[in-house]
């Protein structure tokens, strides 16, 4: 992990290789499945008519929009990327063709229609609908919340305040806004927004008992952060019944342990430590990140890894 992320895309589907797509673009504009042949791009570039009702609108662009995110979390080839990329800009041009309309329906349209537009507005890329989109995250839908944050990520914006997304993170009642929010707030940070006004919340994320993914995103937080004081608590995280939690919190401490150099000796031992202490599945999970802050590969000769770890200070 010589890096938390490596692009934009990343930053917005939240390092899709160890966490998952924030939830929920409304589903009420159809199934992903129907446009996932080779010929989406075409279907969806001429599925949506500038004439077209608004609540027709926002549901083919519902659709998209998940089409987009199953896209964005399962391309793995350049022909698939390329047309996740093409999807994208087809959604951005729908999204700024009727931009005031969509922008009307999240301040004063119904659930439905607000829910898709919170998550539509982030695509057209413009600082103006900054404001209406922290505006959302007082809306009394959780769903309409959730999606606001998917549009703030989306929008990507460094300048975007986090002080109500940190909120968010620790009181919010759903745990998918939780993890809405703490997925919204990395990416905020990797893309430039500075992190103070998440760290507290990012370490009282770190014991979100309910939902795995908030423990994760907060552990990503941190690392990002280079937070050498929630050292010892992502050490626990090492031993979390979640496997993503556990593989997050190892490529932490890597992070953190390969940054900050007086951390590098405590981040070592934690990670060792836990490779004694675990099963071999776990192991395997922690492995890579130890071979990564030490520069070399014991493999699983733990006597090798405890003579390294006690010449560090």
């Amino acid at each position: 992990m010589t890096s938390l992320t490596r692009n934009r895309r990343t930053l917005i589907v939240a390092g899709l290789a160890f966490l998952a797509l924030a939830p929920g673009c409304a589903t009420d504009g159809g199934s992903s499945s129907a446009v996932d042949d080779a010929t989406t791009f075409e279907a969806l570039g001429s599925a949506t008519r500038a004439d077209d009702s608004i609540g027709k609108y926002l549901s083919d662009l519902s659709t998209s929009m998940n089409a987009w995110m199953q896209k964005t979390m399962n391309a793995t080839t350049k022909r698939e990327r390329s047309k996740q990329g093409l999807l994208e800009i087809n959604i951005r041009e729908r999204v700024r063709r009727r931009q005031s309309d969509i922008l009307l329906e999240l301040e004063t349209g119904p659930i439905k229609n607000r829910t898709i537009a919170a998550a539509a507005i982030g695509f057209c890329q413009d600082p103006a609908v900054l404001s209406p989109l922290l505006a959302a995250l007082g809306d009394g839908n959780d769903k309409v919340v959730s999606n606001a944050l998917l549009g703030l990520t989306v929008l990507g914006l460094p300048e975007t305040p986090l002080e109500e997304i940190s909120e968010l993170i620790i009181y919010a009642e759903e745990p998918k806004t939780r993890w809405s929010a703490s997925n919204c707030a990395r990416s905020l940070i990797e893309a430039g927004a500075p992190g103070e006004p998440v760290l507290s919340a990012a370490r009282a994320g770190l014991t979100d008992v309910l939902e795995p993914m908030v423990r994760t995103q907060c552990a990503l937080i941190l690392a990002r952060m280079e937070d050498a004081g929630s050292i010892d608590a992502l050490s626990l995280l090492l031993f979390d019944e979640a496997p993503i939690v556990a593989s997050s919190a190892a490529r932490s401490l890597c992070y953190i342990g390969r940054r900050v150099d007086t951390a590098r000796g405590a981040a070592a031992r934690a990670l060792v430590t836990a490779m004694a202490e675990s099963n071999r599945e776990r192991r395997l999970l922690i492995h890579p990140s130890l071979v990564e802050l030490a520069g070399r590969n014991h493999e699983f000769d733990m006597e090798a890894w405890s003579r390294w770890v006690a010449r560090l200070p």
